[in-house]
């Protein structure tokens, strides 16, 4: 599994100048958020010989902008077939999401991470499902999670710093969740962002324990 990014270079694809055309003409549809007329485009290309696997990435998130899942799932796993990268396995994650289907999401974007560790995509995902559905994670899996996108500088630190503190306290590492709230103030503008009377609790919580 490998590759960053689900979006293709033209340039690296041995196209017919036929074909190179078509694919400027993509560009306008996207613009025009008209993805019926780039799936015609992409569909057209990929059966005409040119079956490279970010057309088949393509043709996915054109069925993902329309609302079929089922055809989007069907040529992402076959781009995946074509060339294995990580960030169409996150895509598929997305995709089962889409659908409600949360286990395979979570078997997908675990794959991903046990290949890439630092993948942000899967990283957000994981700790976007935790909070609503927690029973589904380990708190210690998605404690290394939400350190390793802090560490890593992703946006949002205030947000991840935020829900460690959490995590922290449900660990029963209240020292440690007192000092990431007060980093929160430090991330944070003036007018936090989260809920005082979740604030409250928290630090009435860890106040029990120092």
């Amino acid at each position: 599994m490998e590759g960053k990014g689900i979006t293709m270079d033209h340039k690296e694809l041995l196209l017919s100048e036929s074909a190179k055309n078509q694919l400027d003409m993509v560009k306008e549809y996207k613009l025009n958020h008209d993805y019926s007329g780039a799936l015609k485009i992409y569909l057209s290309i990929f059966t005409n010989g040119f079956t490279y696997a970010p057309i088949a990435a393509e043709i996915s998130l054109c069925y993902i902008y329309l609302s079929d899942f089922g055809q989007a799932k069907k040529w992402i796993e076959k781009a995946i077939d074509l060339d294995d990268r990580e960030n169409y396995y996150v895509t598929l994650a997305i995709i089962y999401e889409m659908e409600y289907d949360f286990e395979n999401e979570i078997s997908i974007l675990r794959k991903v991470l046990q290949e890439n560790p630092n993948n942000s995509s899967a990283l957000k995902m994981v700790i976007g499902l935790y909070f609503p559905f927690g029973d589904y994670f380990d708190p210690e899996f998605i404690k290394q999670c939400l350190l390793t996108l802090i560490n890593n500088r992703v946006e949002d630190i205030a947000d991840y710093t935020y829900h460690l503190a959490k995590i922290e306290i449900l660990l029963g590492e209240y020292s440690s969740a007192k000092s990431l709230l007060e980093e929160v103030v430090i991330y944070s503008s003036p007018t936090l962002n989260y809920p005082k009377f979740e604030l409250r609790e928290m630090l009435e919580e860890i106040n029990k324990h120092l």
